[in-house]
């Protein structure tokens, strides 16, 4: 789910409630026969007066459930019509306290009721423009990720709360946890994140181990951590914990995660998969070539996960990899 709205509030198409200058934008995606839409209005409603005209703005768009169509498809059409002769918020209400069903003969007593032009309405109901309105408001909503309705966003983002009047005053005066809570969500689902925090993991700990504290470093990695049930003990270095339990489990996400790729997502395309392909193989040989450049020869090179060692068959030269030989001396 995207859960950000690319078709922003539009002072000059949509039908608004409120000051369009409004430092607070509302969003709402209304189904007027969706039963949750009906107690969700006069919420929606006593929340953003609290703020006063200039304090916040709703814009109404129409997002008919395809399930519950003609009724609700018909519906929208006709608050459409109804504000192109400047009457939306009346037919607004009044689609939303009809308890009955909805057919052209319904919105049309309505429209009656609330003083349209029966003819210009009738025209209007049916025309291409008002048809390719409402299909407009639904494909905002179906780009943002969603189907259903109500669908609220507040300044361009999901509302996920609950709906009640509480929480919603919460959301649109955004406390310091509320911001800390979306400032965190954005970062964590930015492609980027998880490659940002490790470098600065690498920046920290290299700052930490060359500015005084390498001697606490080695003492919390090779400090015992385990379990205890009686007199039986099983513990292990923070360090094989963090080898052979952390990264394991790293693996595997990272694992699942490119096999997804590689079925249905990205990497599924071998011509798009390329790219990725040849930047994962590089990542992987250019650190190891630019380490062997400088050390090859020196005693420095058993910092790397493979030894130039002499064996029985080959004294002059031979490659021994292992675990251990991974570790910096």
């Amino acid at each position: 789910m995207a859960d950000f709205l690319k078709r922003r509030l539009d002072a000059k198409r949509d039908f608004l409630f409120g000051d369009p200058q409004a430092k607070t934008r509302l969003v709402w995606y209304v189904d007027y026969t969706f039963e949750p839409a009906r107690r969700a209005r006069d919420i929606v409603r006593r929340s953003v007066h609290r703020f006063g005209r200039e304090g916040a703005v709703i814009a109404i768009r129409q997002n008919p459930l395809p399930h519950r169509a003609p009724e609700s498809e018909i519906a929208a059409r006709a608050a459409v019509a109804a504000g192109r002769q400047g009457k939306f918020t009346e037919m607004h209400d009044a689609l939303f306290a009809h308890e009955h069903a909805y057919n052209e003969a319904t919105v049309t007593a309505l429209a009656e009721r609330i003083g349209l032009d029966l003819e210009r309405f009738t025209d209007d109901l049916n025309a291409h423009e008002t048809v390719e309105r409402v299909e407009q408001d639904r494909a905002s909503v179906v780009d943002a990720g969603y189907r259903s309705a109500p669908l609220l966003f507040i300044n361009n983002r999901l509302y996920k709360g609950a709906w009640d009047e509480d929480a919603l005053i919460e959301a649109l005066e955004k406390p310091f946890g509320v911001k800390l809570r979306l400032a965190s969500t954005d970062f964590f689902e930015w492609a980027a994140s998880a490659g940002v925090v490790l470098v600065l993991a690498t920046i920290a700990a290299l700052a930490f181990a060359n500015l005084g504290g390498y001697g606490a470093y080695e003492h919390i990695r090779g400090t015992p951590v385990g379990l205890s049930y009686g007199e039986r003990v099983f513990t292990l270095p923070v360090m094989t914990w963090v080898n052979d339990g952390l990264m394991a489990i790293f693996f595997l996400v990272v694992g699942i995660e490119i096999k997804r790729e590689l079925l249905t997502g990205e990497l599924s395309d071998p011509r798009r998969a390329a790219l990725p392909f040849i930047g994962a193989v590089g990542g992987m040989a250019m650190p190891a070539l630019i380490y062997t450049a400088f050390d090859w020869g020196r005693g420095t090179i058993g910092g790397w996960a493979c030894r130039w060692r002499p064996t029985s068959r080959s004294p002059s030269a031979s490659w021994r990899c292992s675990a251990a030989a991974s570790r910096l001396r």
